[in-house]
């Protein structure tokens, strides 16, 4: 089980990987603040959660990621206010295998043009069963 957030604000490039990092719950230490991804220690079906907001004038195109591919995707949309910030989430159900890894990146948004807000970006997850 994990819950990690980020304390800053991030500017993203293309295929970017958000870093979450701060770590409220990681049991085991199965996710990895420096790269910003889970793994999965066993084989089974994983509950997974992503939230994200986008910064004032910008939007966001997120992907949550198993190994390389896209399973979901999290949009926040562009707004012009000052405290018009938008979010996005996303929350599935994945079958891993162990040392699969799941995380969660920038689709293809110019550089600068994605803003993650700060403490608004978490990711959450835990194992739901081993018999599957």
């Amino acid at each position: 089980s994990f819950y990690a957030y980020s304390t800053q604000t991030q500017y993203l490039g293309a295929q970017q990987p958000i870093m979450f990092d701060y770590t409220e719950t990681n049991i085991g230490n199965c996710f990895n603040i420096q790269t910003g991804r889970f793994k999965a220690p066993v084989r089974g079906l994983y509950f997974f959660s992503g939230n994200i907001m986008a910064e004032p004038g910008h939007y966001l195109h997120i992907e949550v990621v198993k190994n390389g591919r896209r399973v979901s995707s999290i949009f926040a949309g562009k707004s012009a206010g000052t405290f018009d910030n938008n979010t996005g989430n996303a929350v599935i159900n994945l079958l891993l295998q162990a040392g699969d890894e799941v995380w969660i990146r920038d689709q293809n948004d110019q550089n600068g043009v994605a803003v993650v807000s700060r403490t608004y970006a978490m990711f959450s997850g835990f194992l739901i069963s081993q018999n599957v």
